[in-house]
């Protein structure tokens, strides 16, 4: 059945090891959602395709998984307060990082770095801390 108007919701998943400081410092093995929504692309080599997902993996790689991948995020002006433990080194942030800030920050640094024709695709972004604990930030 072809439908009129069809919509379509992907998804790209990856892990990172980071941690925060939030009321102690602490790490996580971070899931990141990136989570997209639209109609596919009726011709050319997306054909068939909300966002073509080599696009995600290059934001992935080059721009949300160096902002949080073995860093202790921590407020900027209160280094002081934070340990580290295994992370590397300390990643001063505008904003208290939550994971629903760290959420909606990822989806700023996702929509700023992508093209054009899929920035507006871009749905969400959700952080899980654990299995049962996450935060999800819409546009």
């Amino acid at each position: 059945m072809v439908w009129e108007w069809e919509m379509f919701t992907t998804a790209f998943e990856f892990t990172v090891h980071g941690g925060h400081h939030v009321i102690d410092s602490h790490e996580h093995d971070f899931r990141v959602r990136i989570e997209c929504v639209g109609g596919v692309a009726t011709c050319g080599a997306t054909e068939g395709m909300v966002v073509d997902y080599r696009s995600l993996r290059r934001l992935v790689r080059s721009v949300l998984r160096p902002e949080v991948e073995n860093v202790m995020l921590v407020r900027r002006g209160e280094e002081s307060l934070a340990e580290l433990k295994t992370c590397e080194r300390f990643q001063p942030v505008p904003f208290r990082p939550t994971v629903e800030n760290l959420a909606k920050h990822l989806f700023e640094l996702a929509v700023s770095a992508l093209a054009d024709h899929e920035r507006s695709k871009v749905a969400s972004i959700t952080v899980w801390e654990n299995d049962s604990c996450m935060a999800t930030f819409a546009a």
